[in-house]
C-alpha cells in the first residue's frame, strides 16, 4: 500500500511566475515585494514572525485575535435563504458553516480564491493561486491553481488555468487547462506528465470548454484595504498590514511583563553556609529562602522584594492595543483592557463606535455586493453551475436574500422602549407579546381578553334577583 501525503505546506519554491510563463505564455502581477510580503503575514499567523526566530521575544498572536474579531463581528447571525431551489440552499449550508472561519483567514492573509471542485467549493490561500487578469474594477477574470501531492520521495504539482476566450465562432466560452508535474525535488516544477499517471487527478480533463457562464468558476476573496506595497498587484493586504511594527510593539511591551511577572518572586539571601548547614542535617528550607555567598559576615540576610510596574505597563500596553486596533479600522479604545469595560464581543458594540461600524460594514458589503453580487452571490453561482453540470442540483431558477445581524441593536433596550409604548397606548399591549414573545396574533389577543374585567349589570352581579 502506498502512502501518499497530501502537502499542506508550500514547497519551498513552488511552482511560479516563470513557470507559468514557460507552461502557457502569460504574465502574473505578482512582484517579489509581495511575494516576501505574503510571505511575513503567513509567518505571523503560524507565531513565527520575524521578531521572534531568535526565540528572545514570544509572540501573542494579536494579528490573528484581530482577525477573528473581525470575522466574529463580521459573520455574527448572517443568514441567507434561497427560495426556489431547495438542493442549493443544502449544498450552500455546507459551505455557509465554513464562512466565518474562511473570512478570518481573508482578513489575516492578502485575501482568499474561492474555486469550484466537483462537489463544490475549495479555499485557498495566496500560495495556490496567480491572478493573471482583471477588470477595470479589480475583479479576476482569469487564474492559475496549484495543488500539490508527495507520494513517496517525489513530489507532484497540477496547474490549473482558468479564462474566458473567444472561440473561432467568436463565442466567449471558459476554458479551463490543466497539466501535471513530476519532480525528485520538492523546490522544481518538474516534467510534465499525464494527469492520469496521478490517482487523485486521473479523472481530469487536460482541456474544457463550457459555454454559456457569465462568470469564472472562481472568485477573489479581498479585502477592503489598498495594496500599499504593490500598487499594480491584483491582491489587497491584511487587515493589520499597516501596523506590523505595533504588533511587535505589543509582543515586546508583553513579554517584559510577563518577564517582570516571573521574576517578581519574593526571596530571601542567606549566606550559603547556612544552605550547607541545612543540607547536612536534612533541613527542608521554604522555597523563598535562597544562599548566596557574601563573605564573612555570617550574620548577613537579605531581603528581595520585586516591586511590579503594572500601572505603567498596563498604560503602554493599552496605548498600543489603541493604536493597532485604529489602524486596523476599530474605533479607539476598542482593544484596551480595563476594569470597567474589556475587551468588547459582538453583542457589545455601541451605536458611537461608528468606526468599527463602518469597518465591518466594508466587509459585508464584499460579501454581498452593492447589487447583490459579492463574494456570497458569487460562491453560489458557482455551486449552481457546477451542480447543474454534474446532475446535484436541479436547472431552476432561484432568489437569495442575504441578512446580516444588526450590531447596534439591543433586545433589552427595544422590549423597555416597547412596553413604554404600550403604557403610552401608543401601540395595543397584543403587538409588543407578538414582536417579543413569539405569540401569535390570535393568541396574544385572547390572553388579553382573559384578563379584562367583565361588565356588570345594571344592578350589580344579583340585579336578576
Amino acid at each position: 500500500m502506498k502512502i501518499i501525503d497530501a502537502i499542506k505546506a508550500v514547497w519551498n519554491k513552488m511552482i511560479g511566475k516563470n513557470d507559468i510563463k514557460r507552461i502557457w505564455g502569460i504574465e502574473s502581477g505578482r512582484s517579489s515585494e509581495m511575494d516576501t510580503a505574503i510571505q511575513l503575514y503567513k509567518n505571523m499567523r503560524s507565531g513565527i514572525p520575524s521578531w521572534c526566530v531568535n526565540g528572545k521575544i514570544r509572540t501573542t498572536r494579536f494579528s490573528n485575535v484581530i482577525c477573528r474579531e473581525i470575522a466574529n463581528l463580521t459573520m455574527f447571525n448572517t443568514n441567507v435563504e434561497i427560495t426556489g431551489n431547495e438542493a442549493l440552499q443544502k449544498k450552500f449550508d455546507a459551505v455557509m458553516n465554513k464562512l466565518q472561519e474562511r473570512q478570518e483567514e481573508s482578513c489575516a492573509s492578502c485575501g482568499i480564491m474561492v474555486k469550484s471542485t466537483q462537489d463544490g467549493v475549495e479555499f485557498l490561500d495566496p500560495d495556490y493561486f496567480l491572478i493573471t487578469d482583471t477588470n477595470t474594477d479589480g475583479d479576476a477574470l482569469a487564474a492559475v491553481f496549484f495543488s500539490y501531492i508527495k507520494k513517496g520521495d517525489k513530489y507532484y504539482t497540477k496547474a490549473e488555468y482558468h479564462r474566458f476566450e473567444n472561440n473561432e465562432e467568436d463565442e466567449r466560452v471558459y476554458h479551463i487547462s490543466s497539466k501535471a508535474y513530476k519532480s525528485d525535488r520538492k523546490d522544481q516544477i518538474g516534467t510534465e506528465i499525464p494527469l492520469s499517471k496521478v490517482e487523485e487527478w486521473k479523472d481530469i480533463q487536460p482541456e474544457v470548454l463550457i459555454n454559456g457562464l457569465e462568470y469564472p468558476l472562481f472568485v477573489y476573496w479581498r479585502n477592503p484595504f489598498a495594496n500599499a506595497i504593490d500598487k499594480e498587484s491584483p491582491l489587497t493586504v491584511p487587515v493589520f498590514a499597516e501596523c506590523i511594527e505595533e504588533l511587535r510593539w505589543l509582543d515586546i511591551a508583553l513579554n517584559m511583563f510577563g518577564d517582570e511577572t516571573e521574576d517578581s518572586r519574593h526571596v530571601t539571601y542567606v549566606p550559603q553556609t547556612a544552605i550547607e548547614y541545612a543540607n547536612s542535617h536534612s533541613i527542608e528550607l521554604p522555597r523563598f529562602v535562597q544562599g548566596i555567598e557574601m563573605g564573612t559576615n555570617e550574620d548577613n540576610i537579605k531581603e528581595h522584594v520585586p516591586t511590579l510596574l503594572v500601572t505603567e505597563r498596563v498604560a503602554g500596553i493599552n496605548f498600543l492595543l489603541s493604536i493597532i486596533g485604529y489602524k486596523c479600522g476599530f474605533s479607539n479604545g476598542y482593544f484596551s483592557f480595563d476594569e470597567s469595560r474589556g475587551i468588547q464581543t459582538a453583542t457589545q458594540v455601541e451605536s458611537d463606535d461608528r468606526r468599527t461600524l463602518h469597518t465591518i460594514e466594508s466587509f459585508r458589503t464584499i460579501l454581498d455586493g452593492k447589487n447583490h453580487d459579492g463574494v456570497i452571490h458569487r460562491i453560489l453561482y458557482i455551486l449552481y453551475a457546477t451542480g447543474t453540470a454534474n446532475g446535484t442540483i436541479p436547472a431552476s431558477g432561484y432568489q437569495t436574500a442575504c441578512e446580516f445581524e444588526d450590531l447596534v441593536y439591543n433586545l433589552e433596550d427595544d422590549r423597555a422602549r416597547w412596553w413604554n409604548y404600550v403604557l403610552q397606548n401608543k401601540v395595543p399591549a397584543w403587538r409588543y407579546f407578538v414582536k417579543f414573545e413569539g405569540m401569535t396574533e390570535s393568541e396574544a389577543k385572547s390572553m388579553i381578553e382573559e384578563t379584562e374585567p367583565k361588565e356588570e349589570g345594571l344592578f350589580g352581579k344579583y340585579g336578576e334577583e
